[in-house]
């Protein structure tokens, strides 16, 4: 499915990947439920990654790991990565919570896991 502009995937990433920085909202709604290769650019306060540049995505793992271990092992052997870069990761698209307020919101917004939308325990 995926090519990043360091792999060599048989299909290119779509227009959405033009080599800029998104947020991590952003990757996770253009690449849900695929797993994403990520150059990390910017990390939130607790030093989790928060927004980077898609190198690589596909529905299987194993389809990113051509590309991932591409690159780690190029900036490995040279010491070499983009100046902007803080680090890589593989994530898979779905939306992560902080907090577990957000969590619950989201299932009973939802209604998933069986969580009743809109109806408060009795």
């Amino acid at each position: 499915m995926g090519e990043g502009r360091y792999g060599d995937a048989s299909e290119p990433l779509d227009a959405r990947d033009d080599g800029r920085v998104m947020t991590m909202d952003e990757v996770v709604e253009a690449y849900a439920n695929e797993w994403i290769f990520l150059e990390i650019t910017e990390r939130d306060e607790h030093g989790h990654p928060s927004g980077g540049r898609v190198l690589a995505h596909d529905s299987r793992r194993g389809g990113i790991q051509p590309t991932a271990m591409e690159v780690l092992v190029r900036v490995k052997e040279t010491g070499v990565a983009p100046e902007d870069v803080l680090g890589y990761t593989i994530i898979y698209g779905v939306k992560l919570f902080c907090r577990a307020e957000e969590w619950e919101e989201h299932k009973r917004r939802t209604g998933l896991f069986g969580g009743r939308r809109d109806r408060r325990r009795q």
